[in-house]
């Protein structure tokens, strides 16, 4: 919960590193056959192509032009996990061809992984595309079919066919982590080691937004419905979802808590570490000098404009609370940032006041959790 400058964070929670698991679950089958282009060769990922420059390159040498901010970066640095453009060109339009039956795949950023892409709702004109974006003239495609894959992934991109004409990039979106018995849930600890002498808690299903950007982190909230209610403790207690409606006022005092790390770049911690910070009004957010529209109806913001003090990566999908009239709150849950605790990049927050229906209708048995 702390830190300096670098890229920003996400809502992924706990994951493991690895994304592949050694055997596909009994009875899992997310979502195969998987998108594949039948090219005749795998090219070197180059990215000096059209879809990154302006009409006139004005970087001298190798360097690629980011788009309209003008600025210049190293062909090395397209696709390596960090956003070095102003507004990011450089990450977000990142395919290759994979494994020897040409799997289509999409780069994270954040995660730093290559996710395949589910065929369902696929064509040649993405296709076409994301062939284009590898650097290859739409000549030379030839065509698409769904291939098997070999291996149970934890995670894949989807195509969203009902996003309309947009992008095909912002169409897609993660199928984050969703097959329930690879969770468990563990309530009332303090340190990590203490999951080691428990099971946790068996999750039965896990309900991800269905409007979730993973571009924008638009609608960044998933419910869990756990396979037997928790019990309540000293240590284990519910705490309230917003009522529609409510109005949290800026400068407000929350709370955040989790085992994140606790500077940018640091492994998380065993410890559970949690400081209070103040809520910031919305536009003061959005602001050119902070975030520059990037929050949306659905986050808000909360944190020191000097820096200092922050959630950090490992924190994603933790608690933003306060107390009110003797009453613990859920206002937010932890979402994304750029860097940790750096100057005028405070933490950004799903806003819990938005998803509350979204909750309601969704809670059709009694014991859930938020994340």
């Amino acid at each position: 919960m702390q830190g300096g400058p670098s890229p920003y964070y996400e809502n992924c929670g706990f994951q493991p590193e690895n994304i592949y698991s050694t055997r596909q679950p009994e009875g899992a089958n997310p979502c195969p056959p998987y998108f594949s282009t039948n090219a005749l060769s795998v090219p070197s990922y180059d990215p000096r192509i059209a879809t990154y420059q302006s009409i006139e390159n004005r970087c001298f040498g190798s360097l690629i032009e980011c788009g309209s901010s003008g600025a210049c970066i190293s062909p090395s640095q397209w696709c390596d996990g960090v956003s070095h453009c102003p507004n990011g060109e450089d990450e977000i339009r990142c395919v290759r061809l994979f494994g020897p039956n040409f799997m289509l795949e999409v780069y994270s950023p954040v995660s730093k992984s290559w996710y395949p892409v589910c065929q369902d709702g696929w064509n040649d004109d993405y296709g076409k595309t994301a062939c284009k974006d590898m650097g290859y003239s739409v000549d030379t495609y030839y065509y698409s079919q769904g291939v098997a894959t070999e291996v149970g992934f934890k995670s894949y991109m989807k195509l969203n066919t009902s996003a309309g004409n947009i992008d095909l990039y912002k169409k897609l979106y993660s199928r984050r982590f969703s097959d329930p018995y690879s969770w468990r849930v563990y309530a009332g600890i303090l340190n990590q080691n203490e999951m080691l002498l428990r099971n946790g808690y068996r999750v039965q299903q896990i309900i991800s937004h269905p409007d979730y950007d993973a571009d924008s982190k638009d609608n960044d909230v998933a419910l869990m419905k756990l396979e037997t209610p928790l019990s309540f403790t000293d240590t284990v207690r519910p705490v309230c979802l917003p009522n529609p409606g409510m109005m949290f006022q800026p400068n407000q005092q929350c709370w955040i808590s989790g085992w994140g790390a606790e500077y940018q770049g640091g492994t998380t911690s065993n410890n559970l570490n949690y400081v209070m910070v103040p809520l910031i009004e919305h536009s003061r957010c959005n602001s050119i000098y902070i975030y520059n529209g990037m929050i949306l109806p659905t986050m808000i913001c909360a944190g020191y404009l000097g820096g200092g003090i922050d959630s950090c990566q490992g924190d994603s999908g933790g608690p933003l609370v306060t107390n009110k009239s003797s009453v613990w709150w859920l206002v937010g849950d932890t979402s994304w940032g750029t860097g940790c605790a750096s100057p005028n990049r405070p933490g950004v927050y799903g806003n819990m006041t938005v998803f509350t229906d979204w909750i309601y209708k969704n809670m059709q048995v009694k014991y859930w959790g938020v994340f």
